[in-house]
């Protein structure tokens, strides 16, 4: 049975902890430390070409958000994206098929 947690770049998984209060306070080599702007705890992300799933997992459980939340998150993300670049026909249409 494969894992639920996808392998990503950091910067979506970065723009999807943005939209729930995460900003950037710093960053040293291939680590950057968040802040949860609601929660003031802080996060190390690493800037690796893709996160691991096990890394994923273990940001999340610690941030206190729910797989399913932070894949609606990027769900949006990739909408707009697609939404502000493409016709708008199109996009509502893919958006549609896939909710089914």
């Amino acid at each position: 049975m494969s894992s639920k947690y996808p392998i990503l770049p950091p910067n979506q998984i970065i723009n999807a902890l943005s939209k729930v209060g995460f900003e950037k306070i710093s960053q040293k080599g291939s680590h950057a430390k968040y802040k949860n702007l609601k929660t003031q705890k802080i996060y190390i992300i690493p800037m690796h070409k893709e996160i691991a799933k096990g890394t994923l997992k273990s940001i999340l459980e610690q941030a206190d958000i729910e797989l399913e939340t932070f894949l609606n998150l990027l769900l949006r993300i990739d909408f707009l994206l697609e939404y502000n670049s493409s016709n708008k026909k199109n996009i509502l249409r893919k958006f549609e098929c896939e909710a089914i």
